[in-house]
């Protein structure tokens, strides 16, 4: 996951040197320094084919944060919004999208953790 980490640090930068993000979006997607663990990968996970039993958690999140309602998958909806700026984050300041990517790497990289743990 440490390759992970360097797209992160990679995402932050572009991000936070209000360069075009179609880079920090590529990256993103595709990945950069292991392109076989991207951030969306991570992000999409689906956890009941992981065997957990107990969704509860997984579902209320996906109900806060999926601007399509739909749940599926929130953490990817939550972070394009932010890259993409629309969707949850219509409106929002360009401050705002910026801190938001940055840190829901962070959540996306701690959940993918704890998916690999079930």
């Amino acid at each position: 996951h440490s390759k992970a980490a360097l797209d992160h640090i990679d995402i932050s930068n572009i991000v936070g040197a209000g360069n075009d993000w179609s880079e920090a979006v590529d990256i993103y997607i595709n990945g950069r320094n292991r392109a076989s663990k991207t951030f969306q990968g991570m992000a999409r996970k689906d956890w009941a084919a992981a065997g957990i039993q107990d969704l509860s958690l997984y579902e209320a999140y996906a109900t806060i944060l999926s601007a399509t309602g739909s749940g599926e998958p929130f953490l990817d909806s939550f972070n394009l919004d932010a890259l993409y700026r629309n969707n949850t984050f219509e409106g929002q300041s360009e401050k705002m999208c910026d801190i938001s990517i940055k840190k829901n790497l962070i959540c996306t990289g701690l959940q993918y953790a704890q998916y690999e743990g079930v």
